[in-house]
């Protein structure tokens, strides 16, 4: 069968994905700048909270938009807790709601141990957080990688992607608590890529607990060059004061370079950097990106 295509923009103000079925109507909202719907009712002051009461708990129902509330009224549509084969589910599967327990979480993050450092580095380069949605992407090379944050997750890899257009393999799954509580002790945002971490958030840390998130970085937004001597991270602008109070923290000679592009190189060639992370990949079993550790050379 083949695979269906979407297109993907992002809301300039809110950073929240608008899904298209076709490039012309991507192209027209990558042009126009479009805004999604919430930010659009907001502008036209259209949003506000309408509510109604459940028809068979009498529970207060709110409403983001007065469209929404008509529906409902229409309907006479029930909450959340007494509709559990409502909307889009069928008949025989029970809704899911917020009171229920989700299967998968990012909880052991909070471990404090090592891998869990060096985990949250590289999600921290390379996931993703919607709401109540994580996401973490790697090319098809890299599946094993995924699979191997599956197991420290204690998740299931069965519900590991494949994206046949982009080659890649992505892990996905919601869970509002779970992802809440990561964002608040670490201190990441929405839309990440522009609004960096606060180094504050990881002070208490000790410069190995450190040394782990820095490698768990550079396997997702790093690389180390064909001659196995400079290893580079390329970030975008906004985490320039990260990255210099991380590295500044750590007392490594990596340098930090801003392109005109936007974004940072932050680079280092000194032999005693690289000998630091030898020294502490010996030390410390962690579920590095093989393929780019392999060619350090010190």
């Amino acid at each position: 069968m083949k695979e269906t295509e979407f297109y993907i923009h992002k809301c300039p103000k809110c950073g929240h994905d608008m899904i298209y079925k076709t490039k012309s109507g991507f192209d027209k909202a990558e042009e126009n700048k479009t805004l999604c719907r919430s930010c659009r009712d907001l502008e036209k002051g259209l949003a506000a909270n309408y509510t109604r009461n459940c028809p068979i708990c009498n529970k207060l129902i709110t409403y983001k938009r007065r469209s929404d509330w008509l529906r409902g009224v229409k309907s006479n549509s029930k909450c959340l807790h007494c509709s559990d084969n409502s909307g889009k589910f069928k008949s025989g599967i029970k809704m899911i709601t917020s009171t229920s327990t989700p299967k998968y979480s990012l909880d052991n993050l909070l471990n404090q141990t090592k891998e869990s450092y060096y985990w949250l580095g590289f999600i921290l380069a390379d996931g993703s957080f919607y709401k109540n949605r994580f996401e973490f992407t790697l090319k098809a090379s890299d599946l094993n990688q995924i699979k191997k944050l599956c197991e420290f997750l204690d998740i299931d890899s069965n519900i590991i992607i494949f994206k046949p257009k982009t080659n890649s393999y992505k892990l996905t799954f919601n869970n509002k608590n779970s992802i809440e509580n990561i964002m608040n002790v670490f201190g990441i945002h929405y839309v990440k890529t522009y609004n960096p971490c606060n180094f504050t958030n990881f002070k208490k840390l000790t410069n190995s607990d450190l040394t782990a998130l820095l490698i768990g970085i550079i396997d997702g937004d790093g690389c180390i060059d064909k001659s196995g001597k400079y290893i580079t991270i390329t970030a975008h602008k906004n985490w320039k004061k990260f990255y210099t109070d991380l590295i500044d923290t750590l007392n490594l000679n990596f340098h930090i370079n801003e392109r005109k592009n936007g974004t940072l190189s932050i680079s280092a060639g000194n032999k005693l950097v690289r000998e630091y992370f030898y020294n502490y990949l010996q030390n410390n079993n962690l579920p590095i990106l093989e393929r780019k550790w392999n060619r350090l050379k010190i």
